[in-house]
């Protein structure tokens, strides 16, 4: 941390004494499902390095959600909802105006039921007939 003072002329200078904290570029390296639902809600664990304590943010395409820094190397993010299947690009910024620039994507895709059962639909123990 330094402090910042600015000068016009550079002979009278400032004397607010602002605090000025560089932090090392975040860097990301994965995510953890890398693909949800459009329905949004899937916990998406970042890792990478260099993330700090203080507030994190999480773009998914256009979208911004605020993120939870469990330590230096992960983050978790609740991917927002969606209304196009498809990737989006992914990424963070502790400031809201400096985002990481990684290329790194998440996918959004419908939700597949792949097997249903109505009600009262039992299979049969032994022999694999159905009954109602």
């Amino acid at each position: 941390m330094t402090t910042v003072e600015l000068s016009a002329n550079q002979v009278d200078w400032t004397k607010n004494r602002k605090k000025f904290s560089y932090h090392q570029r975040q860097l990301l390296n994965s995510l953890l499902p890398s693909t949800g639902t459009l329905e949004g809600q899937t916990l998406v664990q970042v890792f990478g390095s260099n993330f700090q304590s203080a507030p994190l943010h999480c773009r998914f395409g256009s979208y911004i959600v605020e993120g939870s820094v469990v330590d230096s190397n992960l983050v978790l993010c609740n991917a927002p909802i969606s209304k196009n299947s498809g990737a989006v690009s992914f990424e963070i910024s502790q400031n809201l105006q400096d985002f990481t620039d990684t290329g790194i994507s998440f996918l959004y895709h419908e939700i597949v039921i792949s097997h249903f059962d109505p009600p009262g639909y039992r299979h049969g123990r032994h022999t694999g007939e159905h009954s109602w």
